[in-house]
């Protein structure tokens, strides 16, 4: 079949999702929350507003783009215009330049975000709890985002060997992934560095604010297992935590070959899981202990969950072993004893690792891994911009699985954001002008069409 080629006048749309975000905007208008805050370097020669130059930057965020070159494909579109509220699109040079002088010159930029970030989850955000618990989990967990070869400010030798790039640490909330809040460092930062223990309050307050009445679960990998956080977090009301424990110091070795003698002299529970791996698990009390700025001595006490992976038989072969290969694994939790179980716990934090999941998205569907900007800050403002972004589009997903429209015999409680991107944001469409109104005219034959009503009339 040979198809011929034409041209036509019409206003044909490839991002009609973006109609939904301007919905969006009418229900929480970020420009109270700019105009509370007076900018030092606010200038009325600026023809764009600091509000016109972040949204712009947004709705690229928004289709999945990060690079500033991007924009010019989009300063002639009418429905990125009209669902942004903007007369006209910056320019790339523009957005660039006023997005290093808004990070640098404006720290309270930062504060805005994260407002406006929390406003929107307090508005359209239902996080979910656990599966079978009244638990609403916070995860707390560094990612790596990878710019070797760059050089960027702040980009440096991360955790991860052989790659250069920044470390963030990022909190999500709910079983759906929502991201509460983000902490942009550079590569060569610790987990748990110099305020870590103010960014952990700081997250918890927001999840509070956001769940008044349910209960909260932090949980943590080895690299935030201090006494300092326990000591904060059992302190914080109608929550509870779960940190990965790790033995440390110079005599570690020794140490878990103690422990592991120690479990098997005295384990509680033994269970067989996977054909052969044996599970044996033991608790005890742990002694949290620190000096304040008081110079007092602060102490605290949990539960202390050892557990040794015995294999009898070799994983890829199934060949038997001469020797039993175990291995050791502890956790800290302040979860009450009688009402979960050291299975329990063990079984809550390993659904900490679908924070990795979350993780994956934000880098690869967002295309948020190799920042645009060589200034730290600027790319400290991308990030905050970026959840934003994440957000929206995690709001849109389920409210597309509410509607019953997508995979109706599966019982899903998220779908990814590339999906999201393709199968709504992406919704070709018409754009005309009928009556002094703007009307997007759908396709009919389009299934997706009925899907992307139904979630801009719920907005």
């Amino acid at each position: 079949m040979i198809f011929n080629i034409e041209y036509t006048n019409e206003n044909l749309q490839s991002n009609t999702g973006l109609a939904v975000f301007s919905k969006m905007l009418e229900e929480v208008n970020p420009e109270p929350i700019f105009q509370r805050y007076q900018f030092t370097n606010r200038s009325t020669s600026y023809f764009y507003s600091d509000k016109d130059v972040l949204l712009s930057y947004l709705g690229l965020l928004l289709s999945g783009q990060i690079n500033y070159e991007h924009i010019d494909f989009c300063r002639t579109d009418l429905l990125y215009k009209r669902s942004l509220c903007l007369e006209k699109v910056p320019s790339k040079e523009t957005i660039r330049q006023r997005c290093d002088i808004l990070s640098r010159c404006n720290p309270l930029i930062f504060e805005v975000l994260n407002e406006w970030n929390q406003k929107l989850l307090e508005r359209y955000a239902l996080p979910g709890c656990i599966k079978g618990t009244d638990l609403i989990p916070v995860d707390f967990d560094v990612t790596v985002l990878d710019n070797t070869g760059s050089k960027k400010e702040g980009v440096s030798q991360t955790y991860q060997k052989k790659i250069e790039g920044y470390a963030p640490m990022m909190s999500n909330i709910g079983s759906q992934g929502y991201l509460l809040n983000l902490d942009f460092r550079e590569g060569r930062r610790h987990s748990n560095c110099p305020g870590t223990s103010e960014y952990i309050l700081r997250t918890m307050n927001l999840a509070r604010r956001l769940c008044p009445k349910q209960k909260l679960l932090a949980r943590f990998d080895s690299g935030n297992d201090a006494d300092a956080n326990i000591v904060d977090l059992s302190d914080y009301p109608n929550s509870y935590f779960v940190i990965k424990h790790q033995q440390r110091g110079c005599n570690a070795a020794r140490t878990k070959a103690l422990l592991i003698e120690e479990v098997m002299n005295n384990y509680s529970t033994k269970h067989i899981k996977q054909g052969n791996a044996i599970y044996y698990n033991w608790e005890k009390e742990s002694i949290a202990c620190i000096i304040d700025k008081k110079g007092n001595q602060v102490m605290k006490s949990c539960r202390k969950i050892l557990c040794v992976v015995e294999l009898t038989h070799d994983l890829n072969t199934g060949v038997p072993l001469l020797i039993p290969y175990r291995s050791l694994h502890m956790w800290r939790t302040n979860l009450p004893k009688e009402k979960y179980s050291a299975e329990q716990v063990i079984e809550l934090y390993k659904d900490h690792g679908t924070s990795e999941q979350f993780h994956s998205e934000f880098k690869s569907d967002l295309d948020v891994e190799r920042l645009p900007s060589r200034k730290f800050l600027t790319n400290k403002l991308i990030m905050s911009l970026a959840k934003i972004a994440f957000n929206i589009l995690r709001i849109i997903g389920h409210q597309a699985i509410q509607s019953k429209i997508i995979n109706p015999k599966k019982n899903l409680t998220r779908i990814r954001l590339r999906s999201v991107l393709l199968k709504i944001i992406y919704l070709p469409s018409k754009l005309i002008r009928k009556h002094k109104r703007w009307t997007i005219v759908l396709p009919r034959s389009n299934p997706l069409s009925r899907l992307f009503r139904e979630i801009y009339e719920y907005i």
